[in-house]
């Protein structure tokens, strides 16, 4: 499961603008056509600035006038989503303001901005309100200086599509292709859970992609963009962040219970690049993973198989698998695909069911964990955005329910389901586990063995020793020992006893 290769909330941000923009004057509140009611259309994006009436302002023509050296010329969305437009201005005086306006319309936009004296980089928002169909528009953008001088107008021409529906009653997704400036695809999926893997070919001049999915950002090519934050934009070889050349693949788990649809923003750099992409769909994420070895044996450290390479890690974390021993890791060099863990107990015998049982990837890290508990949860705790296999293997560990964990995240069986032990279960308590977190259970596990206050009962049962269910004793003894240890409802196993005690009173 972990190691630390670490939101963007779409919904969010719309409504952000929404609110921003109460006071837009809004008059047509029904189906917009892009191509037949541009004056309704600019009325409806969800801007932050003022919708005024009339003519946007023109070029003043003056030598030494702002001017947009680099603008994306056109772009493609699908409604009820944000599109990121990108300028790079030459100004001698500090920017000010943008304006915009879609041909024909008879209102424009004037949003505030900041761009020093020099060569720099303006991105702004534009929200397409769900109501928007599908057609294209054109709009034109200036920009005016401190002192009113306004630039020439760019124009850039945007196509509102309908989202692509695949891996449904046997449609294969195609590739997707494109060049400079943003483009945004909407996908929709089937209801087949899995892994999603996302293979991209940014050829010499670098791109960057970003995934947003379930109303946050998943992964992609560059840091987490955060709430409220743009996606940069980049001249071709400026070293922008996020943005690279060649092939390679991302991937993130897909749970059509939690949402069906994947946004893909793909920004291409300005200076004549090309790129393309193609999604797998949604699949058995573990099912081409090595078996584990049913007996560890430190000797397969960087033995080859299956196109990748085992490592021995040595003393399992026992803040992720606790009552683990030892354990051992699968991966592929250079690639940011599954890959296998495996955990055996203090005999060598592989765990294959249980927290204390490894679990394999969606994103495995091309290392071993620290072996140090302290810092293994330090890591978490202010790395994991930096890590795509924090994001899609840590996180889910100690924010879903802990038996849809390990159903998901299922520990491999071994070589010929050689027949593996229990360490750490909760098969036979899951009425006290409820909804809680693998990370609340292991803590409440961990804090039982350690402490003088929780009774034998509970300890015994907690550990799988004694699998007697006895409610009210169980209540009881998680009540006394509550009282004892709690002095802060916000410690993580107050909260932990708080949830248990919850779910025994359902």
């Amino acid at each position: 499961m972990k190691n630390y290769n670490l939101y963007f909330n779409l919904s969010l941000a719309l409504a952000l603008l929404i609110t921003a923009l109460g006071c837009q004057p809004t008059t047509f509140e029904g189906p917009i056509d892009p191509g037949t009611q541009p004056s309704e259309l600019s009325q409806a994006l969800l801007l932050d600035g003022d919708n005024l009436s009339g003519e946007m302002p023109t070029t003043t023509g003056a030598a030494n006038s702002p001017k947009i050296n680099h603008y994306q010329s056109s772009a493609s969305v699908a409604n009820d989503n944000i599109l990121y437009i990108p300028l790079n201005i030459a100004t001698q005086q500090a920017v000010e303001r943008v304006y915009l306006q879609v041909t024909g319309a008879d209102n424009y936009w004037a949003l505030p901005a900041a761009v020093s004296p020099g060569q720099d980089n303006h991105v702004f928002q534009m929200g397409i309100p769900k109501r928007i169909l599908e057609g294209q528009f054109e709009l034109g953008i200036a920009v005016a200086d401190q002192s009113g001088k306004i630039s020439p107008t760019a124009f850039m021409a945007i196509q509102i599509e309908a989202p692509l529906r695949i891996c449904q009653d046997g449609t294969a997704p195609p590739e997707i292709s494109g060049t400079d400036g943003l483009t945004i695809k909407r996908l929709y999926f089937g209801d087949q859970p899995g892994v999603v893997t996302i293979s991209y070919q940014m050829y010499q001049k670098p791109d960057r992609m970003d995934i947003f999915y379930d109303g946050q950002w998943a992964t992609g090519t560059g840091n987490r963009v955060e709430a409220g934050s743009n996606i940069p934009a980049s001249q071709c070889y400026d070293g922008a962040e996020g943005y690279v050349a060649g092939v390679n693949e991302l991937s993130f788990f897909y749970d059509p219970a939690k949402s069906t649809h994947v946004d893909i923003y793909l920004s291409g750099c300005f200076g004549g690049t090309e790129w393309d992409f193609r999604v797998k769909c949604p699949e058995d994420w573990f099912g081409d993973l090595p078996d584990c070895p049913c007996h560890y044996d430190s000797s397969i450290d960087e033995r080859v198989e299956n196109g990748g390479q085992w490592a021995d890690c040595g003393e399992a974390s026992q803040v992720f698998h606790f009552g683990a021993a030892h354990e051992i890791r699968w991966f592929r060099e250079g690639t940011s695909g599954p890959g296998q863990q495996c955990t055996y107990n203090a005999e060598g015998i592989l765990i294959t069911n249980g927290i204390a049982a490894g679990s394999p990837d969606i994103v495995s890290p091309e290392m071993c964990g620290s072996g140090l508990d302290w810092l293994d949860e330090l890591s978490v705790n202010y790395l994991c955005e930096y890590s795509d296999h924090c994001l899609q293997d840590v996180r889910p560990w100690e924010t879903i329910p802990c038996w849809e964990y390990l159903d998901l995240w299922k520990a491999n069986q071994g070589a010929n389901n050689c027949g593996g032990v229990t360490v750490s279960g909760i098969g036979h308590m899951l009425n006290l586990v409820g909804n809680l977190t693998c990370k609340e259970i292991t803590v409440i596990i961990q804090e039982a063995i350690e402490s003088e206050e929780a009774s034998n009962y509970l300890t015994d049962f907690l550990l799988g020793t004694n699998t007697l269910f006895d409610k009210d004793v169980l209540r009881s003894d998680l009540q006394d020992w509550k009282a004892t240890a709690c002095d802060d409802d916000d410690d993580l196993l107050c909260i932990a006893l708080n949830g248990a005690l919850q779910n025994l009173e359902d």
